[in-house]
C-alpha cells in the first residue's frame, strides 16, 4: 500500500475546475430552458387565428360637447403659499399661511375676512439652507 500525497496547488486546481464545469453545465441547462421553450412544451403551442387578436375599442368623443366640459373654468394660475401677519379688529396680531394665485388675491382674502394686513410674504419652496440639519 502506497501513500499518495496531492499538493495543495493540485487540490486547488481540481476544485476550481470542478466549480467551472458545474457552472458551465448549470448555465447550459438554464439557457436551453429559456431560449428553447418549444423543446419542453411542444404540445402547448397552437396557432392563434389573427382575427381573434383584434381588440374592441370604442372611443366616445361626444363627451367634449357635453355641458359639464363646456362649463369648466380655465386653470391658469397656480396657487402659491403666503405667510401673513395680520391684526384683527381688537388689535391682536395673528400669523399664519394662506394659499392664493397672487399676492393681491391673498391680501384681498385676508381683508375680506376682516383683518388688517401687516405683512404678506411668499413662502419659498424648499429649505433656505439645505446643508444645515433639521
Amino acid at each position: 500500500m502506497a501513500i499518495v500525497f496531492i499538493s495543495p496547488k493540485k487540490k486547488q486546481s481540481i476544485f476550481f475546475t470542478g466549480i467551472a464545469l458545474s457552472l458551465v453545465v448549470f448555465f447550459g441547462i438554464v439557457s436551453v430552458i429559456i431560449f428553447f421553450p418549444q423543446l419542453i412544451n411542444i404540445h402547448q403551442s397552437a396557432a392563434i387565428p389573427s382575427a381573434t387578436i383584434r381588440p374592441d375599442i370604442a372611443v366616445n368623443l361626444s363627451i367634449i360637447d357635453s355641458d359639464s366640459v363646456k362649463n369648466l373654468q380655465p386653470f391658469l394660475n397656480l396657487e402659491t403659499e403666503y405667510t401673513y401677519v395680520v391684526q384683527d379688529k381688537n388689535g391682536k396680531q395673528t400669523t399664519g399661511n394662506i394659499s392664493a394665485a397672487t399676492t393681491q388675491d391673498a391680501q384681498k382674502m385676508l381683508e375680506a375676512a376682516g383683518f388688517k394686513v401687516s405683512s404678506l410674504t411668499e413662502m419659498g419652496v424648499g429649505r433656505t439652507n439645505p446643508f444645515v440639519s433639521y
